[in-house]
C-alpha cells in the first residue's frame, strides 16, 4: 500500500497534535514542580535571615525585614501556585483530559 506525500503530512500532523495533547500535562506539572521549589527556597532563605545584623550596627537586625520581604514574596508565589493549579485544571476539564473533573 503506498502512501501519498498529503496522507504522510497529514498524519505526522496528526501524530504531533497527539503528542503536543498528551505532553501538555507533563509540562503543566513541570512548571508547577518548578515554582513549588522556588517558592520552598526562598522560604528558606527567608528562614535563614532572621537574626542577622547590620554590619552598621542598627538597633533593629537587619536579616528581619529582608526575611519578612522573602516570606511576603512566598506568600505570592504560593497564590500563583494555587491560581496556576486552578487554571491547569479547568483547561483539562475543558480539553476532557481530566477523567477525575466533572462532566458536562
Amino acid at each position: 500500500m503506498k502512501i501519498t506525500k498529503r496522507q504522510l503530512r497529514r498524519i505526522i500532523k496528526e501524530e504531533k497534535a497527539a503528542l503536543a495533547e498528551a505532553s501538555a500535562p507533563s509540562r503543566e506539572g513541570a512548571l508547577l514542580a518548578d515554582l513549588a521549589m522556588s517558592s520552598d527556597a526562598i522560604g528558606e532563605i527567608a528562614a535563614g535571615m532572621y537574626g542577622l545584623v547590620d554590619p552598621a550596627g542598627l538597633s533593629i537586625p537587619a536579616g528581619d525585614e529582608l526575611a519578612q520581604d522573602l516570606e511576603m514574596q512566598v506568600e505570592r508565589l504560593d497564590q500563583l501556585f494555587d491560581q496556576l493549579e486552578r487554571y491547569f485544571e479547568s483547561s483539562d476539564d475543558l480539553a476532557g483530559r481530566n477523567p477525575g473533573g466533572s462532566i458536562g
